[in-house]
């Protein structure tokens, strides 16, 4: 998805995010790419520090997922108090809920960081892949890999 159909996608989310706005929280939305199958589900957690990042997605403050039906998915994550946060996203292919690993605990499937953050021989640092929710809605980009 680019250019004016992306806009056109975030326009109407806004739009219907009316919720956010009577309530005066924030909107947060991630648009994930990098997609090689069309099925599945795709998931982020939303981290508030780095006492559990990435892995202790049950202690995250928000997680949110969606469909894979296309090769952009956009997640809007409601409610944020302004702060400072970070998120890990990856594509659950099979839809079991779980980061599958292969062989020596290598990922088996796709994944990524706020800020685009990239660890060299794992996750990358919760200080790489931080980011401020200061204002109403923040618009973040990923892609997948």
């Amino acid at each position: 998805m680019t250019g004016p159909v992306l806009f056109l996608t975030v326009t109407l989310i806004l739009r219907n995010a009316s919720a956010v706005d009577e309530t005066g929280g924030s909107l947060l939305l991630v648009s994930l790419t990098g997609f090689e199958e069309l099925e599945g589900i795709a998931r982020i957690a939303v981290f508030d520090s780095a006492e559990h990042w990435p892995e202790g997605i049950e202690f995250a403050v928000r997680r949110v997922s969606a469909p894979v039906t296309g090769d952009t998915v956009i997640i809007a994550v409601r409610n944020l108090e302004p702060g400072d946060y970070s998120f890990a996203a990856f594509h659950d292919r099979d839809s079991d809920s779980v980061f599958d690993r292969g062989l020596f605990g290598i990922p088996s499937e796709i994944y990524g960081f706020s800020n685009g953050a990239r660890g060299s021989t794992g996750p990358p640092d919760y200080s790489d892949a931080v980011f401020s929710m200061s204002q109403d809605t923040l618009t973040m980009e990923v892609r997948l890999e």
